[in-house]
């Protein structure tokens, strides 16, 4: 029967959904809100460093940004440092990435912590 289908399916253009067996899956928060993506809870607790350029000034020293977060799997609880771009493995989830901060920094002030949105993501 389910050859059946399949066939009929793509005679008439009808492509069957295949899950995937991790996908992926991304979401926004602010310092201080969870997330939850897939199994992990993820919090963001504080701004260790940033040291992004300015958009409007070219930097030739740091640039990045280190958030301290907090991951909740299904047996534990991490307290982990990411920075934008690094992959870290995360028990229950697989690899969790810090894959965009916002605002970016302005020239002449410090952003205000609440206004910080930080987007995580499981891979």
């Amino acid at each position: 029967m389910k050859i059946a289908i399949l066939i009929c399916a793509l005679t008439i253009g009808i492509v069957p959904l295949v899950a995937s067996p991790r996908a992926e899956a991304k979401g926004e928060v602010s310092l201080g809100e969870k997330l939850q993506l897939g199994s992990v809870r993820i919090r963001p607790l504080s701004v260790v460093e940033d040291s992004r350029c300015p958009i409007e000034v070219q930097c030739g020293g740091l640039n990045r940004i280190i958030v301290r977060t907090e991951i909740r799997g299904p047996a534990s609880t991490k307290i982990r440092n990411f920075e934008i771009g690094q992959l870290r493995e995360v028990e229950g989830a697989g690899g969790l990435m810090l894959a965009a901060v916002s605002p970016s920094p302005p020239a002449d002030t410090t952003i205000a912590p609440a206004a910080y949105r930080f987007t995580y993501q499981v891979r």
